[in-house]
């Protein structure tokens, strides 16, 4: 069975996909909390030499940092931990782990329904739009390995989803094709396809419901 790491393991979509994955593949969790070894990416001193040994076929990085905060809101920190948490971090152990990587890898980052609609916080935006542009430049980095983007829309039971007032919520469902918000399941078959198609390699997979603009 091929072997796949995920980053931000105890984060929703880490929790809410892992059961489907773990039919197919063998899994290695890692995250800020509740694995050894743990992993956070605001953390710049952070030991990256006692990561599972390998090889692995495929990471899933889906740790990050909800929207939180206006250009008006005192948010301190936030704008540089969600820079860290999404590029520098991953940055950092993509090249820490790239000798355990197999050839065909498969490295799944997730944008953003964000980049075509605009967000209330600017810097989720900012960040989740530079995503596909930040895999084809770290592509040239390592040739043997396949990059894909999955760009999502709202999803089902998130901790994005507990936090919207209900009016929110309705315009995003308002713009999903069938009124539907998106399932850990489609998520993880979106990671299935990836993961076992070999010739997908700077994909961008949009599993958003259809939205095409604003609101």
């Amino acid at each position: 069975m091929k072997h796949l790491i995920i980053i931000g393991a105890s984060g929703s979509i880490g929790m809410g996909v892992a059961p489907t994955l773990e039919e197919s593949y063998v899994i290695h969790r890692l995250s800020r909390k509740d694995t050894t070894p743990s992993i956070d990416f605001t953390k710049q001193d952070q030991d990256l030499t006692k990561l599972p040994k390998g090889p692995f076929d495929g990471i899933i990085f889906a740790q990050g940092i909800n929207p939180q905060y206006s250009p008006f809101d005192t948010y301190g920190e936030h704008a540089s931990n969600m820079w860290q948490v999404n590029i520098e971090g991953p940055t950092r152990f993509l090249a820490s782990i790239k000798p355990r990587l197999n050839p065909g890898a498969c490295i799944v980052f997730f944008s953003s329904v964000a980049k075509i609609k605009g967000s209330f916080d600017p810097h989720y935006a900012a960040v989740k739009s530079a995503i596909p542009g930040y895999l084809t430049s770290m592509a040239r980095h390592f040739p043997e390995a396949r990059f894909n983007t999955i760009s999502l829309g709202l999803v089902k039971g998130s901790r994005v989803q507990a936090g919207m007032t209900e009016d929110f919520l309705a315009r995003h469902r308002d713009n999903m094709f069938g009124n539907r918000l998106i399932s850990f399941g489609t998520i993880a078959r979106a990671i299935r396809f990836l993961v076992d198609s070999p010739e997908l390699h700077l994909s961008d997979l949009k599993v958003d419901g259809g939205v095409t603009g604003t609101f």
